[in-house]
């Protein structure tokens, strides 16, 4: 799975609580709020996880847990971020170990894929790369090497299997990071030769565009599968940029 950055964008801190006891927790993740693994079950009152004060030992106890989303590691990583520039250096240094662990993790998972076939292992090593470009934000070079890194995973796969429409929830997300907004655009168009009438290919043709700022052609596309029938995600973004449904893209 895929992240884009407007979905990212969503998360929110006000809904990662740590909840008094399974029930709560339970009630949480059935209304889609995050997944069960940003809730941490505590006989306190409920209050957001990555509010200050911050409560080391519940991060702490996060940290561990080898397999939690992405939106929940990106979302600890922000914070630890922060607590690296905190006056108090037992609290700076816990929020540096924090961080190096977390990208730690990462680097030894990409390292470990490097080692496997390309046609088994590429997609979930780009897609590592990808999160660890997205953990990289504040740092710039780290986060474009990373990118680099994805792309140029994809594109090996490509040169091994040829281009694969299912690899744009990857492709695009990773121009769009990199801000390489014209690759994106010309590979789409590439695809559209080959498949003229293919929503899916559309609609990621739309995230670019609106990207580029050029609505008029952001509606355009929109407009066309709204009458003509095109993917439930893409009458979801069609609501989105027509300010119908806010926060579905």
């Amino acid at each position: 799975m895929s992240y884009s950055k407007e979905y990212l964008q969503l998360l929110d801190s006000r809904y990662l609580v740590m909840a008094r006891t399974q029930k709560a927790a339970l009630k949480g993740i059935e209304g889609g709020f995050l997944p069960e693994a940003a809730f941490i079950t505590k006989g306190i009152n409920v209050r957001s996880l990555f509010e200050e004060p911050y409560e080391l030992i519940e991060l702490d106890r996060l940290l561990s847990k080898p397999d939690m989303p992405f939106e929940v590691t990106l979302r600890l990583a922000q914070v630890c971020e922060r607590i690296t520039r905190n006056p108090d250096k037992e609290l700076a240094l816990f929020g540096a170990e924090s961080l190096n662990a977390l990208e730690v993790r990462y680097v030894q998972r990409i390292q470990k894929l490097k080692k496997g076939e390309l046609s088994t292992s590429a997609r979930p090593l780009a897609q590592a790369q990808l999160e660890l470009a997205l953990i990289y934000e504040t740092r710039p070079a780290l986060k474009r090497f990373y990118l680099t890194e994805a792309i140029n995973t994809i594109q090996n796969l490509w040169a091994l299997e040829g281009r694969q429409k299912k690899d744009l929830a990857l492709w695009v997300p990773l121009h769009l990071e990199a801000g390489s907004l014209e690759e994106a655009e010309r590979s789409l168009r590439e695809f559209l030769l080959e498949m003229p009438q293919d929503s899916e290919v559309y609609f990621w043709l739309a995230k670019v565009k609106f990207a580029q700022r050029d609505y008029l052609e952001v509606m355009t596309i929109l407009a066309f599968f709204q009458e003509h029938g095109g993917s439930s995600e893409l009458h979801k973004a069609y609501r989105f940029w027509l300010g119908e449904d806010p926060g579905v893209a």
